[in-house]
């Protein structure tokens, strides 16, 4: 990213994260189950994996893509909630949340949710379809 960008989109994120209500998202991916591993590996606060997504879906990053970003920018690991020395999910553990809130059917409602919001604080604007 040039730097003004990247200024730009770090402005974004802190606005973006401090004009949301991230409560009733919480609420709603309480239905997800949790992915247990067999290796004991610790999982991942559902909220964290959603603004995971949140970030693929508004920059357009594959898996692989938002897992290398997650690793390197402190914009995004502050916005999702990782601490720097915190290990980020990799690829696969993504494309598994976001599987399973597809199959529970949630990523409608989060994202009227979300959506709302943003557009209240101004930071999105309605669309309308012809």
């Amino acid at each position: 990213m040039k730097n003004n960008s990247y200024r730009s989109n770090n402005n974004l994120l802190i606005k973006v994260k401090k004009n949301v209500n991230w409560k009733p998202i919480e609420d709603l991916l309480k239905q997800l189950k949790k992915n247990k591993s067999s290796a004991g590996v610790k999982s991942y606060l559902p909220i964290k994996m959603f603004k995971i997504l949140l970030l693929q879906t508004w920059y357009n990053f594959s898996d692989r893509a938002i897992e290398e970003f997650l690793s390197d920018s402190i914009s995004f690991r502050i916005f999702v909630g990782f601490n720097i020395e915190e290990k980020t999910p990799n690829h696969t553990t993504i494309c598994r949340f976001r599987n399973n809130l597809f199959k529970k059917r949630l990523t409608e409602e989060i994202f009227k949710i979300i959506n709302s919001q943003l557009e209240t604080a101004g930071l999105i604007k309605k669309r309308f379809n012809n």
